[in-house]
């Protein structure tokens, strides 16, 4: 993706917008220089960036931004709360955008990159605005607000997001940081986040039919349905509350069941094909989803 400077970029409201020509100049630079080549533009910064910069959609393969959840407030309820945002955030692209492509190049609980500074430090791992290392992204909390992210994103329309890194602050595989990292930083072996484990379970959906689901209370649980390649009905849960949940369900047919919560947490970062090894079990009528914690269900064809 291609964007002005952030010193062309108006943070502000009241300072003139970078004019359109500049962005033109950018973006037909930029054919030139890689030709064949998809490019996208909008910015690396937030929604309010791209909302007071508008592109020339005519010259851009698809529109983007980035999504941080720590900017204003960082409680767990302001976590919640700002997955509400992803919808209406989304209608106002198509307002000026139309039906160009629409991504989310960085979407995370911790902060990646802003144009208002560098990520603040947070070595004592608090929950902390403005800082990158957030320690709810290790935490089955992180596995929770990323499905209901990538939910949010699909029901929206957009045809991509990114989720998480591959490592780092932002990463779903456990490395050594210059920060402590209680717990994960005893382990001998590799490891991975409970994030990993949503990432590398819905990445084989990219570009499949999404089920249409409806919830009782979108914020207690996150629900994203889809037709799997081999033509299976697979129903991802997320509990985004810090007590366990009751949910029931229709039309559950021949269904089953599989889980990662605070019991299995252990067992799921020293395996990154936890899901998978773990036996599905039938599912009842009722069931009930324990603290932040992720259910996925699947059906016969």
């Amino acid at each position: 993706m291609l964007a002005a400077a952030e010193d062309h970029i108006r943070l502000e409201p009241g300072a003139p917008p970078p004019p359109l020509a500049l962005l033109s100049e950018i973006y037909c630079a930029g054919r030139a220089a890689l030709p064949g080549m998809v490019i996208g533009g909008g910015t690396f910064g937030f929604f309010t960036e791209l909302n007071r910069n508008w592109p020339p959609t005519g010259l851009i393969d698809f529109i983007g931004h980035s999504v941080c959840s720590v900017v204003h407030s960082s409680d767990d309820r302001a976590m919640i709360e700002n997955l509400e945002s992803f919808a209406h955030i989304a209608r106002t692209v198509r307002a000026f955008a139309g039906k160009l492509p629409y991504r989310l190049i960085s979407s995370s609980i911790g902060l990646d990159i802003s144009p208002y500074g560098e990520p603040v430090a947070n070595p004592e791992n608090l929950r902390s605005t403005m800082a990158r290392a957030d320690p709810r992204h290790r935490a089955l909390f992180g596995a929770a607000w990323t499905l209901a992210s990538i939910a949010e994103a699909a029901y929206g329309g957009l045809s991509a997001i990114s989720p998480a890194a591959n490592v780092g602050e932002l990463g779903i595989v456990h490395r050594r940081l210059p920060h402590s990292q209680p717990w994960f930083e005893d382990l001998e072996g590799p490891a991975v986040y409970p994030t990993y484990h949503v990432v590398a379970g819905i990445a084989p959906a990219a570009g499949r039919p999404l089920l249409e689901t409806a919830c009782s209370d979108v914020r207690r649980i996150a629900a994203l349905a889809y037709r799997s390649c081999d033509g299976e009905a697979c129903l991802w849960l997320s509990n985004l509350r810090e007590e366990p949940q009751r949910v029931k369900l229709a039309g559950r047919g021949d269904a089953r069941w599989v889980r990662l919560d605070e019991s299995l947490f252990e067992a799921a970062a020293e395996d990154p094909f936890f899901l998978q090894h773990q036996a599905a079990v039938p599912l009842g009528n009722e069931i009930e989803i324990s603290a932040h914690s992720i259910v996925r269900i699947q059906a016969g064809r």
